[in-house]
């Protein structure tokens, strides 16, 4: 069995309590949760692999097997650790077209069954880029996605591929919308979304994928183009891309990174990106200090999307785990097996797999951050920011 944990960064509690929220296998095959970067993740399935959302990812393997129906893929029943942080802002002087991030969180809700899920915001991906969202059963979800949204134009893409011979009938459904944050709305409740997107087998041609789309009626907080596919040839056994360009309203920060240079897969490009993931994994090593400045510039963009003090974030959602005080310790640094990917429309580079991981030996979890850099124009690497 594979069990999959997840924390996302503004998690306030130790790491390790969430295992105390996993209850017994159920039967069912439905994968519920209501998540995101406002609280803590627990996924525990049996086929049904939820990756990860934000940058830390921590992967158990069992030494005994459960037991499980022969048929396929029941899931362990999810228990949400939501735990929010009330921020005021003093001084505000934000126009009232522009709500601040704050007071209000935008992202997605997520019914994903029998297929695959490639899901990007500008070119980078908000789940674990090693590994698609992946589901023999179906996953609902929400997820918060502030920290990766910035204020103007965003390009939204999602790849989908179906899993062919399950029971369950594959299809995507996806919706854009905003609410109150701190608040945990129903999921697909409503008509005030951005836009709301179903992608299915056609009825005229069950080998074609067929997308339907529809606008909310309320007050935007972001206005969107046509929904275009991108890539793919329409057919439901092989991948296929579908773009979307969101003008986006609420006062997130920019993102630096969006005026770096154009990288080219080279190996002194390997070699100098590995060099940087060397100077985080020093700094890591080196105790608090050294830890809070190799990650300032990245905690500092992270914080501006939910409104938050870069301490107030960096103690609700990494201190536990890079502290050790959640019971994890730094790996010695192996790049070894890793290769370089490009994202971030060429802009952003990663080592794959990441080669920062801590590991848990009371409870044999392994935690790996996410971590993405760009050279600037003046050639200087930089942390994603």
């Amino acid at each position: 069995m594979e069990s999959t944990f997840s924390a996302s960064e503004r998690a306030k509690s130790n790491i390790t309590t969430a295992l105390q929220a996993i209850n017994s296998p159920q039967s069912d095959k439905t994968l519920n949760a209501k998540v995101g970067r406002n609280g803590i993740k627990v996924n525990v399935a049996a086929e049904v692999k939820v990756r990860g959302f934000g940058i830390v990812n921590m992967m158990t393997q069992e030494k005994k097997k459960p037991q499980y129906e022969k048929r396929g893929c029941s899931t362990m029943r999810i228990f949400k650790l939501v735990l929010t942080i009330s921020l005021m802002m003093s001084g505000s002087t934000m126009m009232a077209n522009e709500p601040a991030p704050s007071e209000t969180a935008l992202g997605i809700d997520l019914n994903l069954s029998a297929a695959m899920l490639d899901f990007r915001l500008n070119d980078v991906p908000i789940l674990d880029p090693q590994t698609p969202l992946s589901t023999d059963a179906q996953i609902t979800t929400q997820l918060t996605l502030n920290e990766a949204f910035t204020k103007g134009q965003n390009t939204i893409s999602f790849s989908l591929k179906f899993k062919p011979n399950s029971e369950w009938t594959p299809s995507l459904h996806l919706r854009l919308h905003s609410w109150p944050a701190g608040t945990l709305p129903e999921l697909f409740q409503g008509s005030d979304f951005v836009f709301d997107v179903t992608v299915a087998a056609s009825q005229n041609d069950p080998d074609k994928v067929e997308i339907t789309q529809m606008t909310g009626t309320g007050q935007p907080t972001a206005t969107i183009s046509n929904i275009q596919q991108t890539a793919g040839d329409g057919t439901t056994d092989s991948w296929n891309t579908w773009t979307v360009t969101a003008n986006v309203m609420i006062n997130f920060p920019q993102d630096a990174w969006q005026s770096a240079q154009i990288l080219e897969l080279t190996p002194e490009l390997r070699r100098e990106l590995s060099g940087e993931y060397m100077k985080v994994h020093s700094a890591l090593s080196q105790g608090e200090r050294a830890t809070k400045m190799a990650l300032a510039p990245y905690i500092h963009r992270l914080a501006g999307g939910v409104g938050a003090s870069d301490e107030e974030y960096y103690a609700s959602g990494y201190e536990a785990l890079l502290s050790g005080e959640a019971g994890f310790k730094l790996r010695p640094f192996d790049a070894d097996e890793s290769t370089v990917q490009l994202y971030g429309h060429g802009r952003l580079a990663a080592l794959l797999p990441f080669p920062i991981r801590y590991w848990n030996p009371e409870t044999e979890q392994e935690a790996s951050l996410f971590l993405y850099f760009w050279k600037d124009q003046a050639g200087q690497w930089q942390i994603i920011h």
